[in-house]
């Protein structure tokens, strides 16, 4: 996570602003850390990405599939970094999202300020 990100985040429970506090950082990206509230509320960061669902909406069967998905993609570090891999994302980008080329994806994107890659999550 950049540090500059933390300014941009608040509190999804009540709205307050976060204090970033950093334990381990490299290469100027948080690795790992914490987003705390005014009112103590807590948001980890692993890995360098921001947790911001609050625990107590994290139900058992969720952290199952988190523990899940996270051991699968493992032995996969590299995944999405070497050629081949970054080829088929990126050409599915491209097409999933109606761009037709990487120029027109740089357009589009050439007046853009922040892009927040917010995952996914279904609700029930």
């Amino acid at each position: 996570m950049k540090q500059q990100l933390a300014g941009w985040l608040t509190c999804p429970a009540t709205g307050e602003e976060l204090t970033l506090r950093v334990e381990q950082e490299q290469d100027g990206e948080i690795l790992e850390g914490e987003l705390v509230s005014k009112s103590g509320r807590s948001y980890r960061i692993t890995r360098g990405v921001p947790r911001m669902l609050p625990l107590e909406l994290i139900d058992e069967g969720q952290q199952e599939t988190e523990k899940a998905f996270s051991a699968k993609w493992q032995p996969a570090t590299d995944f999405g970094h070497e050629e081949k891999s970054r080829s088929f994302y990126v050409d599915w980008y491209l097409r999933r999202y109606k761009f037709g080329s990487i120029e027109a994806l740089s357009d589009f994107l050439s007046s853009k300020n922040r892009i927040l890659d917010a995952g996914t999550r279904q609700w029930s």
